[in-house]
């Protein structure tokens, strides 16, 4: 998010963009929490970019829907940004997903059963919702990050096995790039080719 952040200020002008940031109090970790929010809202005001906190009570959704506190986490993220970007107005909502995100999800899709449309993964594009570093591997936006002298914070539940993704991301993966340096970059194209195939589809029946 912070590179995204960074690109997107550095593209303002060019394209005559107005920027809005939102960061998303989970309510999940309080400790870390104040010192994420200070980083963000003092990251945004270097580069003049208007900045809120947005709470959502992931837990209490996640009991009254029943589902688990990532997937109401997203829910609520994905449902809130929409009724900002509807306040602002903003045409556009940008989020942070990069390469080896998309791969991480293709593997949870594969390994829980799926289809083409499945493996065809993050999609870069949905309506008003665009992943700008999509193709980016991880390894290059903290490159960028070091060139440009820019900081970061890391999530602490990014750290633990709680989760599928988690676990692909701290033991899989790093397996995966042994056998083959390139893993993130097929997965990426494969996933550009499910995608291709799925529009092909869509347009064939769609002339029958």
């Amino acid at each position: 998010s912070v590179c995204l952040l960074s690109v997107l200020e550095r593209l303002r002008t060019p394209f005559n963009l107005s920027l809005h940031a939102v960061y998303f109090d989970h309510g999940l970790r309080p400790k870390e929490t104040p010192d994420e929010i200070d980083f963000c809202r003092d990251l945004c005001g270097s580069f003049s970019i208007s900045f809120e906190v947005k709470k959502i009570d992931v837990i209490g959704h996640a009991k009254t829907v029943k589902m688990s506190k990532q997937e109401s986490a997203r829910e609520l993220r994905y449902h809130s940004l929409q009724e900002i970007s509807k306040t602002l107005p903003a045409h556009k909502i940008a989020l942070g997903h990069n390469a080896d995100d998309q791969a991480e999800t293709i593997l949870m899709r594969l390994f829980r059963g799926t289809g083409p449309s499945g493996l065809a993964g993050i999609p870069p594009v949905r309506n008003a919702i665009i992943r700008p570093l999509i193709e980016v591997e991880r390894r290059h936006i903290e490159q960028y990050l070091d060139t440009e002298g820019i900081g970061f914070m890391i999530d602490s539940s990014n750290l633990h096995d709680d989760y599928l993704r988690n676990r692909l991301r701290l033991h899989i993966m790093p397996e995966v790039k042994k056998l083959n340096p390139d893993a993130i970059k097929v997965m990426s194209r494969a996933a550009d080719i499910c995608r291709d195939e799925e529009r092909f589809f869509d347009i064939q029946i769609t002339k029958i």
